[in-house]
């Protein structure tokens, strides 16, 4: 691998998705799949793709002292390819939808059977918009942080896909804003700052009450779930990209590349 590499296979997985009219992911571990199988055809024999790859707690203290600072949960990335000299590449994918309905005589069948229904509800809509965009950002922060801590580790890719406009056209709160899927994206970035109290006026607001607080307080003091404030190292570059998909759906892809 080396920084190309990066780039070519950033080219590769968003042209994979823009070429794919059949396949339509319930989920985001359906499109981790799809992508996964797609890169071990293209790289072929030497490389290695795998899948929810795992960083167990303890491995290296310097990386579990930067993600303890986010959570407790068990670090793991969607996607790593490792080449034949142990380099490494890792992807984050974030895949949200609105609502989806079928007609009676759509394509889509299941065991060969059509939609019971005229406007059968194939997905929901996924909600929490805010949240979709802090945990894409917060993607790219946790391949930061590996890339800081693993010499091996050359970067990364994050990719955010949906059918829902409003990601695109960034309508949100204002207090959400600076999580927003736009062109230019760097230093601090505040999640809600109105309704979590700061323990001490630092640059970045990263000192919390409860900072590690898992469970929703649903109380009159903690209106939301804490989601700690980061710093990205570098300034990301990102533009939206459009593409007819499955089901006649129009998707919509952000991404940006980790170096």
């Amino acid at each position: 691998f080396d920084i190309l590499s990066l780039v070519r296979i950033k080219s590769y997985i968003l042209s994979l998705l823009e070429s794919n009219k059949e396949d339509f992911f319930y989920n985001e571990l359906e499109l981790q799949m799809f992508v996964a199988r797609g890169l071990e055809r293209k790289l072929g024999d030497g490389y290695k793709v795998h899948l929810e790859y795992q960083l167990p707690h303890g491995w290296n203290k310097k990386f579990d002292y930067q993600y303890e600072r986010w959570g407790t949960e068990k670090p793991y990335f969607d996607i790593v390819i490792e080449d034949k000299c142990a380099k490494f590449i890792v992807i984050e994918l974030k895949y949200k939808l609105k609502e989806i309905k079928l007609k009676r005589n759509s394509q889509f069948s299941r065991f060969g059977i059509n939609p019971p229904s005229e406007n059968f509800v194939l997905v929901s809509n996924h909600s929490a918009e805010n949240e979709g965009r802090y945990d894409f950002w917060k993607d790219v922060k946790r391949i930061e942080a590996l890339k800081m801590t693993f010499t091996n580790v050359l970067g990364g890719i994050a990719i955010f896909v949906t059918n829902q406009q409003n990601y695109r056209n960034n309508n949100t709160e204002y207090k959400y804003s600076n999580f927003n899927l736009s062109k230019h994206k760097s230093g601090f970035l505040y999640w809600n700052t109105d309704k979590m109290p700061i323990e001490e006026d630092t640059p970045g607001g990263e000192k919390l009450k409860d900072n590690n607080k898992k469970e929703r307080d649903w109380g009159t003091k903690w209106k939301h779930w804490v989601r700690p404030n980061f710093k990205l190292e570098r300034t990301y570059s990102g533009e939206w990209r459009e593409f007819s998909g499955p089901l006649e759906e129009m998707f919509y892809c952000y991404a940006v590349t980790i170096r």
